[in-house]
């Protein structure tokens, strides 16, 4: 699982962007997810920037899509029409050493993040909540996600905009 959010659990708006631009964490993103299998929740996959499909990197776009995928369908390696289809596919690949990564939104962070054994955990420091009202924030309750992985391995990188961390079960 890797993600971020603000300390307080702000992980994006409901306008389906981010509130930041950090190209550290990004260029995390991208080393930590080569050659792996990423999972989106559908209105999450259909708002990723255009370069993240030009520069593949090996990655298998995997996709939990309840409604009709409009946008970058090209890009999708394998769609999940169902809850319990992507359920069964994570408990089926448990352990198998496979690089599986739920990326989001909100719903697949809340519903799956069971499933994952480690957490790569992006905390942005500026307190970026202030400048937005309740009613356009997308929040996750971070403290719960944290508690699952008992582990804090290490700090992968910190800087006076973002602390990286690495969590396991």
């Amino acid at each position: 699982m890797i993600l971020a959010s603000t300390i307080s659990g702000l992980i994006g708006l409901k306008d389906n962007t981010l509130p930041w631009y950090i190209p550290k964490d990004l260029n995390f993103f991208s080393e930590q997810t080569k050659n792996s299998i990423l999972i989106f929740g559908n209105n999450t996959f259909q708002n990723l920037p255009e370069k993240m499909f030009i520069n593949k990197k090996n990655r298998k776009f995997y996709v939990l899509s309840i409604e009709k995928i409009r946008q970058n369908t090209n890009f999708i390696d394998k769609e999940f029409n169902s809850i319990s289809e992507l359920e069964l596919f994570l408990t089926e690949n448990n352990n198998k050493n496979k690089n599986i990564y739920l990326c989001g939104g909100k719903f697949i962070y809340e519903t799956f993040f069971n499933h994952a054994s480690e957490l790569y955990l992006t905390t942005i420091k500026n307190n970026l909540d202030k400048n937005f009202k309740d009613e356009e924030k997308i929040i996750l309750d971070i403290k719960k996600i944290k508690s699952f992985f008992k582990n804090k391995e290490k700090i992968i990188y910190e800087d006076f905009q973002i602390k990286i961390e690495k969590y396991s079960k």
